[in-house]
Parts: C-alpha cells; sequence; structure tokens
C-alpha cells in the first residue's frame, strides 16, 4: 500500500548510456528496493535496471505522473 512518503518521478539505469527505465511512485524508498528485487518491473528486471540515477520530488501523485509522461516523450540522446 502506498504510503506518501516521498512522491516523485525517477529515472533508474542499468549502465552508462544503457537502457533506462523512467517512473513514478508514492514511497520511492519502497519502489526502489521492488527493483532491486526484481519485483518493480519487467523491464527493469529483464535489463537489470538497478541504478537511480536521477528524481524529482512532486507535492501530488498526479503531478508526478504527470512528469513521468512527458520525460517518456523526450528523444532518447
Amino acid at each position: 500500500m502506498a504510503r506518501f512518503d516521498l512522491i516523485a518521478t525517477y529515472m533508474m539505469a542499468n549502465r552508462r548510456y544503457g537502457a533506462i527505465y523512467t517512473g513514478s511512485t508514492s514511497d520511492l524508498s519502497q519502489r526502489l528496493w521492488q527493483h532491486r528485487s526484481g519485483k518493480g518491473s519487467l523491464f527493469t528486471g529483464k535489463y537489470e535496471c538497478t541504478k537511480l540515477v536521477w528524481f524529482e520530488r512532486h507535492d501530488l501523485v498526479t503531478e508526478a505522473k504527470h512528469r513521468e509522461r512527458r520525460i517518456k516523450t523526450w528523444p532518447r540522446q
């Protein structure tokens, strides 16, 4: 269950210039644990995206989800 400890949009990677996963959550520390233990998402499990490389705090979950959607439209480079 979400606790709303740290609402955030975040990016995880497997290595430099490797795969990038972008997501949003209401409990960043719990979500990072899920990704690192292989229970986060199929993508992070397949590509081993376990390194947190960036995050941005938000006051509302809706803001975090909106930011995630905007980031996913950016070009890769």
